[in-house]
Order: C-alpha cells, then structure tokens, then sequence
C-alpha cells in the first residue's frame, strides 16, 4: 500500500461516515494495471486485518482504491476531489446472496432503502456496506415496525447481516413477553411522561441548570437569492408539524412531564453583516456561531429550537439552527434539513406543504415506552444488560458513610 487517507463524509445530511481512500502498489492490485479481478479480495483482506487492528467504531465503512491521491497545487491532498465512495460495486456483488425466506426479502428491502443501495444480500454485513450508528437505529426502528418485535439496537452489531438477523428476529419472537404493542396516538389530556432518554437530559439539566453541553448546533451556507419570508413561513411549519419543537419541560411534584403548547408566534432573526469587509464579515459570522452553539436553553421556556439568518452579501447567508439534545438528535437533524428544503420549494412556488401528516409523535413514543417497558418486561431486559454488563465490567465499589 502506497497511500491511504480516512475522512469523514457526510453526503447526506445528517449521515456521516468514516470512508477510506487507498492508492495501493501494483502488485497488491492485481498487476499489469488490471485492477478489476482482485479489488473485491484486496478490500476483504483489508477489512479483515484492520479489525484486528481497531475497534469497530474506528472502521471505516466504505473503502475507495485509487490509482492516485488528486492534489491541490501546492501538493497537498485535494480532499474535495476524492469521490463519494460507490457501494453498487462489484465489491459488494461478488458474494451477493439473494434472500430465501419472505423475512430475509423484507429485511433485504429495509436495509437497502436505509443504506441508500440497489439490493443487499443475506450475508452481507450492514456496516461494511456503509452502515454506521444513526443508520443503525433507523434500521432497527423498521424492522420493530415491520416484524412488532421489541429488537434491541445491540442485536445489529451482534448479528449484523441479513440471515443473521433473521435468525434474532425467530429468537426474540418465541419470547412473547418481549414483544412490543405497535405506538399509538396518546391522549394529550393529564400528565405526559417523558421518554428514558428525555429524563436523563431533564435530570442532567437539574444537576447543571443551562448547562450548553447538550446543544445541538448546525450552520448552513445558502448561496443564491433567498426569500426570507418564505424561509420564516418553512419554519413557522416545521414547528407546527412537530409536537417535540413545540415542547417544554416542567416538574409536576417532583417528576418531570411535557407541555406541548398550541400556539406560538415565530420570526426569524436576521443579522446584517454586509456592511463588513469579508475578512471582519467571516469573523464576524464565526463568533456569533460560536457564541449562538453556546447560548443555553432554559427547558422549562418555549422554544428549545433557535434559527437566526446571517446576511453575509448580497445573495449569501449563513443559517444557524440549534436545538436542545431532549428535543432532537442526530438523525432529527437530517430530517429537519430534508423537510426544510421540501417546504421551501414548495412554499416559493405557491404550492402546499407536500408533507404528509404524522401519525404519530415524540410524545406517543414516550407514553409507549413508559406503558410498555414495565413490569416483567423491563426485569427481563434490566437482567439481559446485567448478564452482558457483568461479563466486561466488575462490580464498582462505592464508598459509604
């Protein structure tokens, strides 16, 4: 191997992955310049010598031969230039099974919808077809959807192909009591709950009031002529269409509950930048990211998502979004941006919202988890983490008066 360089690529938005990019020497390549016969073997070879080598959220999930590193003039690698890694390769088509059951078909078809491919194999492995964490989760939540099984996210990494998780999915379906209730629309009258991962945050935030450690921000250059009217108007629907941007935390004796107001007044904030030269104006649009990333929220107070416009020229601008981590996470910021341009567009030419209603909400997810995770069924997933747990950690002795 000559070359390799690894870097993040986030294609879509909000789906970031580790890709690696590789000149090799030729002999490693199949020599007399025919790369094509041995590019499958010379990847696997690789992967399999890099596990040993790093933990699994250290592999990249997609690797790139290249005949040579592209460079800038002044000879440093031009990352810009180095291609979106293709996953519809012979690399992933040499041991291409197809499924051989109604479940192996319907979880094929999931995975490559998720993993943005053509068709998946029953043996290939989720993650080295580009699969990583955010992607994972979304997996899973369709395969809970599709199957009505309870999967817990670990089960991926355990059985991370197509025949492999079917043989998880026949376990955790002869356990009857694992089986989760499909989410229903919840009633909004009394007390909403918060979801496991909410009262975490929301104690969190009790022990470090205002704490930003949970913000999260994102910035977003817009080049072109941009109605900023229209832009207010997305979001003014963005925040309608999700209870969860709508929602506040209170302490109701002692326990935390949600309030989803009904009606809000949003504008958008716009900062004039123009009037600076383009060395202060780029300064200048740093430090207020910064200083916005870094501005907290008060959770009990509407709202937990801040945008505010930065009017860089004449036809550029600088969006910056941040919303609390109880409200959002990473595959919400991917949605959120998806949305957001479907709402533009539309909204810019007349049209109506071409989004369709939600079934359901944060909030139903979080009354179904409390009503379901309880009882017998949360005594058997607490003693299945305790067993998984008390194989890698000892016990953790506490001092006590």
């Amino acid at each position: 191997m000559r070359e390799a360089i690894a870097l993040v690529r986030e294609d879509n938005p909000g789906d970031k992955r580790l890709v690696a990019y590789i000149v090799a020497n030729s002999e490693l390549r199949g020599g007399h310049g025919d790369t094509d016969p041995t590019h499958s073997e010379f990847i696997n070879h690789l992967r399999v010598f890099l596990k040993q080598k790093l933990p699994q959220y250290m592999m990249p999930s997609a690797f790139v031969l290249l005949e040579a590193m592209p460079l800038t003039p002044n000879g440093k690698i031009d990352r810009r230039s180095l291609r979106a890694p293709d996953t519809n390769t012979a690399e992933f088509e040499s041991n291409f099974a197809e499924p051989r059951t109604p479940d192996e078909q319907l979880i094929a078809e999931i995975w490559a919808e998720v993993l943005g491919l053509e068709r998946v194999g029953i043996h290939d492995n989720f993650f080295e077809l580009g699969g990583h964490l955010l992607l994972a989760t979304q997996a899973i939540s369709r395969l809970r959807e599709a199957f009505q099984v309870e999967l817990p996210l670990r089960s991926l990494f355990e059985s991370p192909t197509v025949a492999t998780v079917t043989e998880s999915l026949l376990q955790y379906r002869a356990e009857e009591k694992l089986k989760a209730p499909p989410i229903k629309r919840a009633s909004r009258q009394g007390e909403l709950p918060l979801s496991f991962a909410q009262q975490r945050l929301w104690f969190l935030d009790q022990l470090q009031p205002g704490n930003p450690a949970y913000n999260i921000p994102a910035a977003v250059r817009l080049k072109g002529a941009l109605n900023v009217a229209v832009l207010e108007q997305t979001f003014q629907e963005i925040i309608k269409r999700h209870e969860a941007l709508r929602t506040t935390f209170n302490s109701v004796e002692g326990r935390p509950a949600q309030v989803i107001i009904s009606s809000f007044n949003f504008t958008l904030p716009i900062v004039n930048l123009r009037e600076l030269s383009q060395a202060e104006r780029e300064a200048e649009a740093v430090r207020l990211a910064a200083e916005e990333a870094r501005q907290p929220f008060d959770l009990t107070k509407w709202p937990l998502l801040r945008v505010t416009l930065l009017h860089l020229d004449e036809t550029e601008y600088l969006l910056l979004v941040t919303v609390h981590h109880i409200v959002a996470d990473g595959w919400s910021m991917g949605v959120l941006v998806r949305e957001v341009a479907a709402l533009y567009e539309a909204f810019s030419s007349g049209k109506p919202s071409p989004l369709p209603e939600l079934s359901v909400q944060y909030a139903d997810y979080a009354v179904w988890q409390i009503n379901w995770l309880q009882g017998e069924v949360l005594e058997a997933k607490l003693a299945d983490w305790k067993q998984q747990l008390g194989q890698i950690l000892p016990p953790l002795q506490l001092p006590a008066k």
